[in-house]
């Protein structure tokens, strides 16, 4: 199958279009979609029906001519539409922090359960440069195992920098386990001042 998106755009008041074929293709398509910035993705209803949670069931009647919009941009949704198909998924390593969170929220939000795992994992790669909005997004869709992680590399960050981001059921027992992390850490940078050629500095 191939996944074909169209772009308009404009110049010296002349439209036109730029088709694009991308590894999914789909010449039966029965759904439109448009990106926010006004790219169109041809799909089947039947694949977002069984691979997403957010979308209207196959058998929901439309207007044949009904477009459906996105806000999210034609770069995020062409990597989540390549979620929605029985092939080999596309990497995710080479994506910048702020391209894959777009990308992860917009798997959340429309509940791709292998994109959301994707996203998971290589989010991984940026806990130590963005251990605070990968805390917010982790927090707010239960990650918690990365928000486990996140503990020892957050230890001195002030608790009060982390009241906007955390939940109540995420806060409460981050209070009480960086208490316990706080006094260690302190305790270690205590005895490697002391002692300079310990193992453990």
């Amino acid at each position: 199958m191939i996944l074909i998106f169209t772009v308009l755009t404009s110049a010296w008041s002349c439209s036109f279009y730029i088709h694009i074929l991308f590894a999914v293709n789909a010449s039966d398509a029965d759904v439109v979609i448009h990106s926010s910035d006004n790219v169109e993705f041809r799909l089947h209803k039947k694949n977002l029906e069984c691979t997403t949670g957010a979308f209207p069931s196959a058998d929901t009647p439309v207007d044949p001519d009904e477009i459906v919009r996105l806000t999210e941009s034609a770069a995020t949704l062409e990597i989540l539409f390549q979620f929605i198909y029985p092939r080999r998924f596309p990497s995710l390593k080479d994506l910048d922090f702020d391209s894959l969170i777009s990308l992860a929220e917009a798997a959340e939000k429309y509940e791709v359960a292998g994109l959301i795992y994707a996203c998971e994992v290589n989010l991984r790669r940026y806990l130590t440069a963005h251990p605070k909005r990968v805390l917010e997004f982790s927090a707010k869709h239960d990650h918690l195992d990365l928000v486990d992680e996140l503990k020892p590399i957050l230890v001195e960050t002030p608790l009060s920098e982390l009241t906007e981001i955390l939940p109540d059921h995420v806060y409460k027992p981050w209070v009480s386990g960086w208490s316990i992390l706080t006094k260690a850490h302190n305790f270690l940078s205590a005895t490697c001042r002391a002692s300079s050629e310990n193992n453990i500095c």
